[in-house]
């Protein structure tokens, strides 16, 4: 019987594996970053949404650091911002045609990743399927170190 603590731990390296995966997988798709990916997905998910709530949302950054790479993805074209017309100090963020291309293109690489950890979509995970995948996923990033996706998938 596996405990609360173990299942924590477990799913907790799981999404560490997850998210190396995707840093791994983004790097053969130009023009995205990891965290620019979690900024399109959350902002996408709104429409529309204030610069402050979107970085308190992630949760992932300090403020300084959420806004400096929000405006490298304004710079790159990825968002457009336009004053709140509720609290003219505050910027709202939407996605641009070429944020929402992007955003597109990193999540079929998520899905790749989910397909690769997690199976076909029928089949729901269980415990001894996720110690598995924790097993296989640490051994490979650990002992093999791959640096692209491509080289992650041709070690399994």
């Amino acid at each position: 019987m596996i405990t609360s603590f173990q299942l924590s731990r477990l799913i907790g390296r799981i999404a560490t594996i997850q998210r190396t995966l995707l840093r791994l997988a983004l790097r053969e798709s130009p023009g995205i970053e990891p965290e620019w990916y979690y900024f399109l997905h959350s902002i996408a998910d709104r429409s529309e949404v204030r610069k402050t709530d979107i970085i308190s949302y992630r949760l992932i950054l300090e403020p300084t650091t959420g806004i400096d790479i929000l405006n490298r993805m304004i710079r790159a074209g990825l968002l457009e911002e336009r004053p709140d017309p509720q609290d003219g100090r505050a910027r709202l963020l939407r996605l641009t045609k070429k944020g929402t291309s992007t955003l597109n293109k990193a999540q079929q690489q998520a899905q790749k990743i989910a397909h690769l950890l997690y199976g076909d979509d029928s089949m729901p995970p269980t415990i001894n399927m996720l110690e598995e995948i924790e097993k296989t996923f640490s051994r490979i990033l650990t002992e093999q170190k791959p640096r692209t996706f491509s080289q992650l998938t041709s070690a399994l």
